[in-house]
């Protein structure tokens, strides 16, 4: 393998060419990496571009990371590409970068609209999620979120998957004890919820790696907690003073670290049970 970096380190150095809103553009070689620094005077959509052998045909490159795709303006923006990682092996000569940044809400020279689809600009969030409450209880379900420029939608659904216990009510703690309790209990929970999704990088356009965010979501819906007790002749009753059936309030913020999704928020039903929920997931 360390032939093959080094044969390309020969010719690592072309002059590259360079799109009308990047300059000083530089090129080095870390361990089997090749790191590609500019600078970029708007908000735009990057491609890494070669040629080999004095070719002017350009390739994207697939195996990069860092300042690529959704980049805002900035200096020392950095790209880095994996050779080996893309091609398995690498020997080339006469290798020329380009950095290809077209700027978004502009044309090009061909008077063609410029590259930028919905998949650019718009991202997903699928998030495991768990939900605690001092009852004590927990739940455990499943966040889905989707933004495009920053605003979106999401839905969420938590449940503790045990089946709802019926029978009549007990509205009073004082009369517990003449129900003959047996000291079973069941607490059946479920919750879900659909809002408004924001990614605050995104809405600035202060973008350096697209999916490393920060945003926040607020929905609501419905969702209900319910505690039914065990009487030893009389079978389930409700017990009213600790049950709730009404709309439900979400409130929480996310943070996405290449793509990596953690996220914290609070939830709560008819302003009575509440519970704090915590998420890890995944973007793209």
């Amino acid at each position: 393998m360390r032939r093959y970096i080094l044969i390309f380190l020969l010719t690592i150095f072309a002059l590259p060419a360079v799109a009308d809103n990047v300059t000083n553009v530089r090129v080095r070689q870390e361990g089997k990496t090749i790191v590609v620094t500019y600078d970029i005077k708007y908000y735009s959509d990057v491609r890494l571009m070669m040629s080999s052998a004095g070719s002017s045909k350009y390739v994207e490159l697939k195996s990069v990371t860092g300042d690529i795709g959704e980049v805002g303006s900035g200096e020392n923006r950095q790209i880095v590409w994996s050779p080996l990682e893309e091609f398995g092996e690498f020997v080339a000569k006469g290798v020329k970068f380009k950095v290809d940044a077209i700027r978004y809400g502009k044309r090009t020279d061909k008077n063609e609209t410029v590259r930028k689809s919905g998949l650019k600009n718009m991202k997903t969030l699928v998030a495991a999620q768990m939900g605690y409450s001092i009852a004590p209880q927990l739940s455990f379900g499943l966040m889905v979120g989707q933004t495009y420029r920053g605003i979106g939608w999401y839905v969420s659904g938590r449940s503790n998957f045990k089946e709802r216990k019926y029978g009549n009510q007990i509205y009073d703690e004082a009369y517990l004890n003449n129900y003959f309790l047996s000291g079973n209990k069941s607490k059946s929970h479920y919750v879900v919820n659909a809002g408004l999704m924001l990614d605050f990088m995104s809405l600035s356009g202060k973008i350096k790696n697209r999916f490393n965010t920060i945003g926040m979501y607020i929905g609501g819906g419905y969702g209900q907690r319910i505690l039914t007790l065990k009487s030893t002749p009389y079978g389930w009753y409700y017990y009213e003073p600790t049950s709730v059936e009404s709309f439900s309030v979400d409130l929480g913020l996310f943070a996405s670290v290449k793509r990596f999704t953690f996220n914290l928020g609070v939830n709560t039903i008819g302003f009575e049970y509440i519970d704090v929920n915590f998420g890890l997931g995944y973007m793209f």
